[in-house]
C-alpha cells in the first residue's frame, strides 16, 4: 500500500483512474517492487473513511474472490499507506470479508504515518488561512507537497486532513490482532538543510515524526523508538516513548539516515539500529532475523557503547529488509 501522492490534490478528480494509481504505486515501490504480488491503491484526493475506504473495499473484495490471500498475506505499507491499512483491517469484519479467503498475517510499515504528521497541521493552516506565513514555512511545505502547493484549494485537502495527528490518532482505534512491524527513519528529505524538522515534534525522517513511525501510544516529542538505545545506536538513556506503543505494534529498525523518500531507493542509507537486542522474532509465521554487533569508543568516563545491525552497508535498505524476512 503506497503513500501519499501530493500531485493528486491538484488534479481534476476525473483524470486519475486505477491504472494511474497502480503506476504511481509501482514507482513508489522502487527497488522493492519485485517482492510484491499485488498492490492496493487509493486516491489522495479522498478521505480515509470516505472515497479511500470505498476504493480499498472494492480491491479487497476482488482479492477475496480470487483467494490470493487465503493462505495469508503480508502487507507492506509506505507512509500514509500505514494509516489506510489500519483503517482497512479495522473494517474487514464490517465489510463482510471472509477471513478464510482474505487473511492478513502481519504488516510491515515503512516510515509509516499511522499517527499522522505535524506537517499536515502546518499545511492545512497555511492553505486555509489568509494570513501571511514566513518563507521558511512555505519552503517546508514545498519540500513536502511540491513547489506548486499554493494551487491546492482548501476544499481539496482531503487526506491531508486525515494526516493531522489529532485526526489520524482518532481513526480506527480498535485494538487489532494483526501484528505490525515498524521501521522508523531519522534522515531528511532535503539533503542540505532541515527545512521540515522545525515543524515536526521530536525526531523525524523529514516528513513523519518518530511518535508516528514508531507507533507510540501518545503524541510526544521523542527521538528514539526505545528508551535504552538512541537512533545512532548508542546504548544509553534515550528519549523514547513514555507510555510504550499502540497495541500489537512492534518497532524493529531505526535507520538513522533513512529519509522519508529513501526506503525504495537503491542508494544505501548506512548504519541500521535494531530497537531490541532480541529482534529475532516470529510474527504469525513470519520471522524477522538480523545479526548485530557491539562496538565501543573512548575510554574511562568517555567510553561509549554502540549496538548496530551487522550487514553490508552498501545494501539498499529495502533489499536488506526483505532478505531478513523469512516465512
Amino acid at each position: 500500500m503506497h503513500g501519499f501522492v501530493p500531485q493528486h490534490l491538484l488534479a481534476p478528480r476525473g483524470q486519475i483512474d486505477e491504472n494511474d494509481l497502480r503506476q504511481e504505486a509501482l514507482v513508489q515501490a522502487g527497488i522493492m517492487s519485485p517482492y510484491f504480488d499485488e498492490y492496493i491503491v487509493y486516491p489522495s484526493f479522498e478521505r480515509v473513511s470516505g472515497g479511500i475506504a470505498t476504493s480499498v473495499y472494492n480491491q479487497v473484495k476482488e482479492l477475496e474472490t480470487r483467494g490470493i490471500c487465503s493462505n495469508g498475506c503480508f502487507v507492506v505499507t509506505l507512509s500514509t499507506g500505514g494509516l489506510v491499512a489500519r483503517y482497512m483491517m479495522s473494517r474487514l469484519n464490517a465489510w463482510g470479508i471472509n477471513a478464510n479467503k482474505f487473511r492478513v498475517l502481519a504488516t510491515l510499515d515503512l516510515v509509516g504515518a499511522g499517527s499522522g504528521t505535524e506537517l499536515a497541521d502546518t499545511g492545512v493552516n497555511v492553505i486555509t488561512s489568509d494570513n501571511l506565513f514566513s518563507s521558511v514555512t512555505r519552503l517546508a511545505l514545498s519540500a513536502w507537497l511540491g513547489d506548486d502547493f499554493t494551487g491546492i484549494q482548501p476544499s481539496g485537502l482531503d487526506v491531508v486532513n486525515d494526516l493531522r495527528p489529532s485526526m489520524a490518532r482518532s481513526l480506527a482505534t480498535t485494538n487489532l490482532s494483526i501484528p505490525r512491524l515498524k521501521v522508523a527513519g531519522g534522515g531528511k528529505i532535503s539533503p542540505l538543510v532541515d527545512v521540515t524538522g522545525p515543524f515536526i515534534s521530536g525526531g523525524d525522517d523529514g516528513v513523519i515524526p518518530l511518535h508516528s513511525a514508531c507507533g507510540a501510544r501518545y503524541k510526544e516529542s521523542i527521538y528514539s523508538c526505545a528508551n535504552n538505545i538512541r537512533i545512532d545506536g548508542r546504548v544509553a538513556s534515550a528519549d523514547g516513548p513514555s507510555w510504550g506503543f499502540l497495541y500489537n505494534q512492534f518497532p524493529v529498525l531505526m535507520p538513522e539516515n533513512l529519509g522519508h523518500l529513501d526506503s525504495n531507493d537503491p542508494e544505501p542509507v548506512g548504519k541500521l539500529v535494531a530497537i531490541s537486542s532480541n529482534v529475532n522474532k516470529n510474527f504469525a509465521g513470519l520471522s524477522l532475523s538480523v545479526n548485530e554487533q557491539t562496538r565501543t569508543t573512548g575510554r574511562w568516563l568517555w567510553k561509549k557503547t554502540y549496538r548496530e545491525v551487522n550487514y553490508n552497508q552498501s545494501t539498499p535498505i529495502g533489499q536488506f529488509i526483505f532478505d531478513s524476512l523469512n516465512d
